[in-house]
């Protein structure tokens, strides 16, 4: 799992500094058509100039979002019939990379917060939560409404690292302050699948107001003994994005 969300964050980085480093020369007429269309009107709708004629993938688009979530561990604790969905953060901070008209690549990073809240029926409570650094990988399908108003839908991997969390230091990361295994250990990682969806209102030229949930399912297991516990979230942001 380690290797796996190295190998995600240097895909992503890799994709991004490549989009970074491409220039393409126009011709001054394309230029300058270019400058009196843009004046006249302004779209969401891809154009030429953000596909690369050598086929290479050019950043279009940087897009930020914060907001709520609900999330929730599938089997943690089975026994307990008084588990709640803990309100959490969600900060993202993503690019698209257009492959054609209405199909792009998006990725990013993501600060999340997953967990669980437990109430035990005569006024305790007590709260798992963890905050996660997450790297999707995305196929992002854009559906133009209008010149002004486009909305879109998300599909891929994700791979998660826990850069802290609410439990005691010795049950985190399956080892205890003598550095062996325990049974109730976090996992270090995490790996899922994200669905989203994202509704975009144009409001200048190059920016656009954005709304948008996300699915976060999780696949690998949270508690290092626990072959089922596994991670759910719902999000939801609002945020801008920039186009480039």
């Amino acid at each position: 799992m380690n290797s796996l969300f190295l190998g995600m964050l240097a895909l992503s980085l890799a994709t991004v500094a490549r989009a970074e480093s491409i220039s393409v020369d126009l011709p001054a007429t394309t230029e300058a058509s270019q400058a009196v269309g843009s004046e006249s009107s302004a779209s969401l709708e891809v154009v030429d100039d953000e596909l690369d004629s050598s086929g290479t993938i050019v950043l279009s688009k940087l897009m930020f979002k914060v907001g709520p979530g609900w999330s929730s561990l599938s089997s943690y604790n089975p026994d307990n019939s008084n588990r709640r969905k803990p309100t959490a953060i969600f900060i993202s901070a993503e690019a698209e990379f257009p492959l054609s008209y209405d199909f792009s690549f998006q990725t990013g990073l993501n600060f999340i917060q997953k967990g669980n809240d437990y109430y035990d029926g005569i006024g305790n409570f007590s709260q798992t939560l963890i905050n996660y650094l997450e790297i999707p990988l995305l196929a992002r399908f854009n559906f133009h409404i209008s010149d002004r108003h486009a909305f879109s839908l998300s599909v891929g991997p994700y791979a998660a690292m826990v850069l802290s969390s609410t439990l005691p230091d010795d049950q985190q990361f399956g080892v205890d302050q003598m550095g062996n295994p325990i049974s109730n250990g976090l996992s270090r990682f995490d790996f899922g699948g994200r669905f989203g969806a994202d509704f975009e209102m144009l409001i200048r030229s190059n920016l656009s107001f954005l709304v948008g949930v996300n699915y976060d399912l999780g696949f690998s297991d949270v508690v290092a003994a626990d072959d089922s516990s596994s991670t759910r979230a719902l999000m939801a942001g609002i945020g801008l994005a920039v186009k480039l």
